[in-house]
């Protein structure tokens, strides 16, 4: 329990630090098939844990997207795959260290331009 609340006490600092104003999170199934039930569970517990602290903190409310969606609105197709997905962003002059960062980027983006349409 230590662990999850450090990691919610760190966001919730950047939050604060930065004054976000929109919050994105990969959901909705983001782990489904990878490792089994158990780690799905463990896994949205701890995202509905982090979205608690943020919500209770920060009044901001973590909108959660499905990876599928949010690549699909920044590259143009839903089912890409990591490596595409790396790929992709490298094209475009977006360099980061790993598919995990490629990944929160591609989020971002997607709540950027749900914010950008008018649409959060």
């Amino acid at each position: 329990m230590d662990r999850i609340l450090h990691l919610a006490n760190d966001i919730i600092g950047i939050i604060r630090k930065f004054r976000v104003r929109y919050v994105a999170m990969e959901g909705k199934g983001a782990s489904y098939g990878s490792r089994g039930q158990a780690q799905t569970f463990q896994r949205g517990g701890l995202a509905y844990v982090v979205m608690t602290q943020i919500w209770l903190a920060c009044h901001l409310f973590p909108e959660v997207v499905a990876a599928s969606t949010a690549r699909k609105v920044v590259l143009g197709y839903g089912h890409a795959k990591k490596p595409d997905v790396m790929a992709a962003l490298t094209a475009n002059r977006v360099e980061l260290g790993s598919d995990h960062e490629a990944d929160a980027y591609v989020v971002a983006r997607w709540m950027f331009e749900q914010v950008k349409e008018g649409k959060k």
